[in-house]
């Protein structure tokens, strides 16, 4: 895809022979993703796996068994194996916590009996981290549980570690903290830093000033990227724009007082949460326990919210809104809505006005991490988690039911037996 024609409302495509040709559209839905964030540090593309697609994955797992047939020679130095046999992890979301946990699960499972001529401290498994805890869009629970089972795994997490330059062969990072540089030297460095804007959608972006300076294609409450009228967005190359109700704490102030009394009571502010939520139901999660939050900043306890009272409340909420997760669950949800709404606005029997009325409602099912050593973690969220064995097999068994059919879901599961019964197979694979 190379570029999108509002006024004609063309999609120019380069075929796999290099020739362009022109698509028309009436609705354009945009889905294609994101890059890897680099955040422009120098060595980076050049020196760095991603863990992005398969083909990242392959090359991970070539890598890993040429270092390690490497490090096996007679004649590697005890220097030269360290250096190899250092895996360095940048980034302690769940995507860098899996890497380091598959890495660890097959330096203690299958090493020992591929490779006898290196022994477990010659090998080191780095996590690097910038913020100052793992996991933190999870439960600091599970992010306890998982630096507890990362030491016992000898993995080492260096947090407000911020990279400054990545090398052939060694990293280099800011140690916040303590306010030094430090160096490390590295046979395999995995970067999950995050996502970045992919180029279509940078060009498409810098066409529409609605969407000057974000970070990824803004839109509405119904997927409409701003600025359009007929183009939609979902998963990893869109974020849902939030709305700051502060700013507009002053007109909500004048809808909900319906007697004129210039203040507040529950039943308006109820009223008043009904609205908001069909409009925007990432406000409206916040008011789920409404009650408490009304007798919260009813200060002086007279059963009414005066104007400052009501104030105070919305820039709490606006403190606490938070955009929905770049993740797989949330790209499938929005896929559903839009299909559905698509589907809708194309039967005569439904306006566009009726369709309009009905914005994406996400619903978290829970997040899973797999930690290692046969051990999950799934934050349901708010103060719902657990951790352990139980919870990998649960993992396992969500995983399986998320495949697309039968046969995908009989083969992966073969592949877990074969795996548990002889052990990973080493072998390289061509990509």
């Amino acid at each position: 895809m190379m570029q999108v024609n509002l006024e004609n409302k063309t999609v120019t495509v380069s075929g796999s022979n290099k020739t362009k040709f022109e698509v028309p559209y009436d609705k354009l839905v945009i889905a294609v993703g994101a890059n890897v964030n680099t955040f422009g540090i120098p060595g980076v593309k050049q020196h760095c796996f991603f863990m992005k697609n398969v083909s990242d994955a392959i090359g991970i797992r070539n890598k890993l068994i040429d270092l390690f047939e490497k490090a096996n020679l007679p004649t590697a130095s005890q220097k030269e194996k360290n250096r190899l046999l250092s895996f360095v992890v940048v980034g302690a979301g769940p995507t860098g916590v899996e890497t380091a946990a598959e890495i660890s699960d097959f330096i203690n499972e299958d090493v020992p009996k591929y490779y006898k001529n290196i022994k477990a401290e010659d090998i080191n498994i780095t996590v690097l981290e910038g913020l100052d805890r793992i996991l933190n869009t999870y439960d600091n629970k599970i992010a306890e549980y998982t630096e507890n089972l990362f030491k016992r795994q000898n993995i080492k997490i260096i947090k407000k570690a911020m990279v400054s330059e990545v090398n052939d062969g060694d990293i280099v990072y800011k140690d916040t903290a303590n306010d030094k540089m430090v160096k490390i030297p590295y046979g395999l460095c995995v970067w999950s830093g995050g996502i970045g804007v992919n180029p279509f959608v940078r060009r498409f972006m810098d066409n529409i000033p609605e969407q000057e300076n974000s970070r990824a294609l803004l839109i509405d409450s119904r997927l409409r990227v701003k600025g359009t009228s007929d183009i939609y967005a979902l998963g990893d190359c869109s974020s849902i724009d939030l709305p700051r109700i502060k700013k507009a704490a002053l007109d909500l102030f004048k809808q909900a007082d319906k007697d004129g009394s210039n203040s507040i009571s529950f039943e308006e502010l109820s009223e008043l949460v009904d609205v908001v939520d069909k409009h925007h139901p990432q406000v409206g999660l916040h008011f789920r326990y409404i009650k408490e939050i009304f007798q919260t900043y009813d200060k002086d306890k007279d059963g009414m919210l005066s104007m400052p009272e009501f104030t105070s409340m919305l820039e709490e909420v606006d403190k606490k809104l938070k955009t929905i997760p770049a993740t797989a669950q949330v790209a499938t949800q929005q896929g559903v809505y839009l299909a559905r709404k698509l589907n809708e606005l194309s039967e005569t029997k439904f306006t566009q006005a009726e369709v309009e009325m009905t914005p994406f409602r996400y619903h978290h099912l829970g997040s899973l991490v797999y930690i290692g050593e046969d051990q999950a973690s799934i934050d349901f969220g708010g103060d719902l988690s657990m951790s352990g064995y139980s919870t990998y097999w649960l993992w396992r068994s969500i995983y399986l039911s998320e495949l697309v059919s039968m046969r995908t879901r009989m083969l992966v599961g073969f592949d877990w037996f074969k795996k548990f019964v002889f052990g990973r197979d080493i072998s390289h694979v061509t990509q």
